[in-house]
């Protein structure tokens, strides 16, 4: 009967232990990949890539937002685009990018216009 009643106290002991250690020790945080975005010349415009440890996520040779394949006007403006895609990527927010965004960041297409 002692060794059950032992059993039963170290057993309970070990469980509150490792429960109470638990609690003070850190958490690990997920890993996110890195994400790394590329400018992209095409024929007419660019666009950009999004990788991630050597992997292409994105690849998007038009404006995203928009309707038709409208292409951006210059490498400064895909660029903006890229980063806030990651941005949002990164922050758990849909990297959908809208008009507003766009009007906003002031990017202009392959005519030169905005929106």
């Amino acid at each position: 009967m002692e060794f059950i009643k032992g059993g039963i106290v170290l057993t309970l002991f070990t469980v509150l232990f490792f429960s109470v250690v638990s609690l003070f020790v850190p958490k690990s945080e997920p890993r996110v990949p890195r994400l790394f975005s590329e400018v992209i010349k095409l024929d007419e415009g660019y666009g950009y890539q999004i990788s991630a440890n050597g992997k292409l996520l994105i690849r998007q040779k038009h404006i995203p937002g928009l309707q038709g394949k409208i292409r951006f006007g210059n490498p400064k403006d895909a660029r903006l685009i890229a980063d806030l895609v990651i941005y949002k990527l990164t922050t758990g927010k849909s990297p959908e990018v809208g008009i507003t965004e766009l009007n906003e960041l002031n990017i202009k297409t392959l005519n030169g216009s905005g929106f």
